[in-house]
């Protein structure tokens, strides 16, 4: 696995057209979930009634308007490269529950992975390669150390504990996110043991894997650490060994 990083003022407002120029790019889409009533109706429109029941279950009103905004948004990026209207976009899952267009869009070339947390959220687009993508608010109460001595790999375990106490939090981020956004783009999910893979060294180029015979894990993966916000984490996985990468900030499109 190649690791390489963004930097916070690379989120651009897209071009009229959007497409992928090759099977060699990915795109990340920054989505704000903070948005006007009007917006967040004309999402709603556009959802479909399992999602629109998704919505109502949530117990606040602003969880609730921000899973409308992410997949309202989701909706229209993905129109965006499927020339279609958000309306008829449909999904399908695996076994793991991961979500995935429906075949009978597109035959199974574009894939993506859509994280949120808090006031933001992530959308990953790539073709005919495996994407994932986790964003995560940054809680520096939380026990990060306890966590990877519990679930990550023993060197990784390790890296965190030797790092500087002041960096000692980002190194624990930095992991999480990229093993997060590895499992969601293996399609497997949770089910995937975290403490099977290393994505340790941030002074290294190379990932090692440990202890694990899945094939998914040996082929070449790209992470990248993304920075989205103040006060939050993320990172984008992608299969293969080359990948050029594009940042957008997604605007909501009432036309």
């Amino acid at each position: 696995m190649a690791i390489a990083s963004t930097t916070s003022a690379q989120w651009n407002g897209p071009p009229r057209s959007i497409r992928l120029r090759s099977d060699d790019e990915a795109h990340v889409w920054r989505i704000l979930l903070d948005q006007e009533t009007a917006v967040r109706r004309a999402l709603f429109e556009t959802l479909s009634p399992d999602e629109i029941r998704r919505a109502a279950r949530y117990h606040f009103s602003k969880d609730s308007d921000n899973f409308i905004v992410s997949r309202g948004a989701l909706r229209q990026i993905l129109g965006k490269y499927l020339r279609i209207d958000p309306c008829r976009i449909s999904f399908v899952t695996n076994d793991f529950g991961k979500p995935m267009l429906s075949p009978t869009l597109n035959n199974g070339s574009y894939r993506f992975s859509v994280s949120r947390s808090r006031n933001i959220a992530l959308c990953a687009i790539a073709c005919r390669r495996e994407v994932g993508v986790d964003i995560e608010l940054v809680d520096k109460q939380l026990n990060g150390q306890e966590i990877a001595d519990q679930y990550f790999s023993g060197s990784e375990a390790t890296h965190i504990n030797a790092s500087h106490p002041d960096r000692r939090y980002t190194e624990f981020s930095h992991i999480w996110t990229h093993k997060e956004a590895f499992i969601k783009a293996t399609g497997k999910g949770l089910s995937y043991p975290l403490d099977t893979f290393c994505v340790a060294s941030s002074g290294e180029k190379t990932v090692r894997v440990v202890g694990c015979e899945d094939d998914s894990v040996t082929m070449p993966w790209s992470l990248t650490t993304l920075h989205p916000g103040r006060d939050h984490a993320a990172s984008l996985a992608v299969a293969g060994s080359r990948c050029s990468l594009r940042l957008w900030q997604w605007k909501p499109d009432l036309s």
